[in-house]
């Protein structure tokens, strides 16, 4: 099972998407998450992002209650969230929420004729437990309709991959933020980009054939091929406007770090200065979209103006210093790498 954490640094830090099993044989138990994030790191939030909850009602009951019971608030905010495991070109996105009783929508939207969730339930639980690509074309606009409706966000997570998306769709209120970065695996910024796949890595995935052996096999394998299509800068490219995070995922801890701009370090004042673009004025509650920092450091301003100021004199006026400390950094603007540094 995976948790994620979203990390207050006045700006607000996380270390995103550690991960755990019910039985703790992955990287630990749920308790050992927890305190690692209060005792260990000191992260000041945090979200457990288990894939559909655990499929079964019990451990949704569970994953909800933990976050109750660990959420200690001036020190530790723990929110309510799970990963949703749609296949390409739906693509993971793991989902967050503020309020416990609003913290769950519709698993997926499958297609009419699914039957292996359906009674009788088998081992894998009465939702898929990992992975589906049994889902509706507007799959993804569905579930938009609802976190938007439950106060929730939602962020894409593993983009370049069998796990991703393609960027056909994209809703800037409901998806803020996307996993840039992710320490168990790479990036997935453009295909050549720092810790992301070359060109001849990609080609020579896209000519691997899939296992002769059963359909699980087979899913498996799709699920880990790289897809240039879920590069973020493409996501850019359209358009979108993107802030970004990083992820640890399994078996990764200390290199992957996501940050918000907040002076309000409750539940919904996490959720909103990840989200929402802020009226003009001076620069006070929720001010600054997500960021992510790991091996190599990223930060994103909106192109629209500074701290998601998009009219008047305010986002004119405002101007932002940002104070680096690292290796070869390089500024990108609208997918293009305006500057680079040696």
């Amino acid at each position: 099972m995976e948790l994620r954490s979203i990390g207050y640094c006045a700006v607000t830090f996380t270390d995103t998407e550690l991960s755990w099993d019910e039985g703790g044989a992955n990287d630990g138990c749920l308790q050992d998450f927890y305190r690692y994030m209060i005792d260990v790191a000191a992260m000041d939030f945090g979200a457990n992002t288990e894939h559909q909850g655990g499929a079964w009602p019990y451990w949704w009951w569970y994953c909800l209650k933990m976050a109750d019971m660990y959420h200690l608030p001036g020190v530790y905010t723990s929110l309510f969230s799970y990963e949703r495991s749609a296949s390409f070109p739906h693509g993971h996105r793991n989902v967050f929420f503020a309020e416990r009783a609003l913290a769950k929508v519709t698993p997926f939207f499958l297609k009419e004729g699914t039957s292996l969730y359906s009674f009788p339930l088998t081992s894998e639980g009465d939702e898929p437990a990992d992975e589906t690509a049994q889902v509706v074309e507007n799959d993804t606009e569905l579930l938009y309709e609802e976190v938007r409706h439950h106060h929730g966000i939602s962020v894409p997570h593993t983009t370049g991959t069998g796990m991703g998306t393609d960027w056909h769709v994209h809703d800037p209120e409901v998806e803020p933020v996307v996993e840039i970065f992710q320490g168990l695996r790479e990036s997935y910024e453009a295909v050549g980009a720092p810790y992301a796949p070359s060109a001849a890595e990609i080609a020579a995935n896209e000519e691997k054939p899939e296992p002769a052996g059963n359909e699980v096999e087979r899913m498996v394998s799709r699920i880990f091929r790289l897809r240039s299509q879920g590069m973020v800068r493409r996501a850019w490219a359209k358009g979108y406007q993107l802030g970004v995070i990083a992820s640890s995922d399994h078996n990764s801890t200390h290199i992957s770090y996501a940050m918000v701009y907040t002076d309000d370090r409750s539940r919904q004042g996490i959720l909103d200065a990840s989200n929402v673009d802020i009226p003009t004025g001076p620069p006070t509650t929720s001010s600054l979209k997500c960021t992510c920092a790991s091996i190599l450091w990223v930060m994103r301003s909106p192109p629209a103006g500074c701290c998601r100021c998009t009219s008047g004199p305010a986002a004119r006026d405002r101007s932002q210093t940002l104070k680096y400390s690292g290796t070869a950094p390089s500024l990108t603007r609208l997918s293009r790498t305006v500057r680079a540094w040696s």
